[in-house]
């Protein structure tokens, strides 16, 4: 996707510890006519806002 795009997935870890959670990145899917914001999280660390803060996260970089 970075070499098409410029963009992709980037690791998501815990900034304490640096421990890898997930991934969470912008994607350019066929048949969207925009950039789509996706992530995966190990079951550990779902429901506990991390999407949310990582989504947040790549609005601010590629808007900025």
């Amino acid at each position: 996707m970075y070499e098409w795009e410029g963009f992709g997935l980037f690791l998501t870890e815990l900034k304490e510890t640096h421990t890898p959670i997930g991934l969470c990145g912008l994607f350019k899917r066929e048949g969207l006519e925009d950039v789509d914001i996706g992530f995966a999280f190990l079951v550990d660390y779902q429901s506990k806002g991390y999407a949310f803060e990582g989504a947040s996260g790549m609005v601010a970089k590629y808007t900025n």
